[in-house]
């Protein structure tokens, strides 16, 4: 969440994100999709950072599904699949957004990949914006 100094001309391709709406449960979002954005490497062989924003649909899975790669994943976690779709996060995505497909609603925080690359096909990890409601609605009034 930032303050900008001037305002955003929003469009049909510059759109803010939505939180979650909180509902005093924290929901799994697993087995939907969601999109991810951002301007990091394309491949693990690529160098420096995307010149363009790519984005790409990726499924949400449960924490135990992750945790096959990881070991046991907190609930403020959230991961999507890779596997075979060469869809994923790499370094320089950090930061970026996990939207609920077809929605405004931001589920998660690009955390964290496998450190065997982003080609691999092991999952993404983000952090769980449900998880931090709280925190953002203290620190941003």
């Amino acid at each position: 969440m930032i303050r900008l100094p001037d305002p955003v001309t929003l469009s049909d391709y510059i759109k803010p994100a939505s939180l979650p709406k909180y509902t005093g449960n924290t929901p799994t979002y697993s087995g939907k999709t969601g999109t991810i954005s951002g301007w990091g490497r394309v491949s693990d062989s690529s160098s420096g950072i995307s010149p363009t924003l790519q984005w790409a649909d990726v499924p949400i899975i449960s924490n135990s599904a992750c945790a096959n790669y990881y070991g046991s994943r907190p609930s403020s976690q959230i991961c999507i699949s890779t596997k075979g779709s060469h869809k994923a996060t790499c370094s320089g995505d950090s930061g970026g957004p996990l939207v609920l497909k077809g929605t405004d609603t931001l589920v998660g925080v690009t955390s964290y990949g496998s450190s065997y690359g982003c080609e691999v096909g092991h999952p993404s990890g983000f952090s769980r914006v449900t998880s931090y409601l709280s925190w953002i609605k203290e620190i941003s009034g």
